[in-house]
């Protein structure tokens, strides 16, 4: 993780917290957002205030969006 970039406003309306990118992606927790921060899928900042993770709301627009879970091969028989 790294600090906002300067170009940014930590008050702008472009950085999200974690939840709300959650949301955005159809999760219910936080948690598959961190996942994919730790294997280097999403990008997250923190502020100097405090430890929270925020994304830039660009970015996680443009994350690609989970694919239907196949029916079991039991279906095709």
């Amino acid at each position: 993780m790294s600090q906002i970039p300067e170009s940014i406003d930590e008050q702008s309306s472009d950085l999200i917290s974690a939840s709300e990118a959650a949301h955005i992606l159809g999760f219910k927790q936080t948690l598959p957002i961190m996942n994919y921060v730790k294997k280097g899928y999403l990008n997250a900042y923190t502020t100097n205030l405090n430890n929270r993770r925020y994304f830039l709301r660009e970015n996680i627009m443009n994350f690609p969006k989970p694919l239907p879970i196949p029916p079991p091969p039991e279906k095709f028989k």
